[in-house]
């Protein structure tokens, strides 16, 4: 086979490769993805929440539900979907 007709089969066959490729990846949902982000605020448009420091607990007076009423506005939930 002449030099030219071997280059003209390899360009040939890369440029089939990266359509299967680009198909595949399109099929599999790969490309054109797009990403949503939420930011919830809460309160007023530009008012901000003030700052609280937090405190040891004392001795064994831990409560799970305590913690969670003080620290709930600062807990942020992310959803991911792939």
């Amino acid at each position: 086979m002449p030099r030219s007709g071997a280059a003209l089969l390899c360009l040939f066959g890369a440029v089939a490769g990266a359509a299967l490729v680009l198909v595949v990846a399109k099929a599999g949902g790969w490309l054109g993805a797009t990403t949503k982000t939420v930011v919830i605020q809460g309160g007023a448009a530009g008012t901000s929440t003030p700052v609280v420091v937090a405190k040891p607990v004392a001795g064994n007076g831990f409560s799970p539900a305590q913690v969670y009423r003080a620290r709930a506005a600062g807990v942020v939930t992310i959803y991911s979907y792939f």
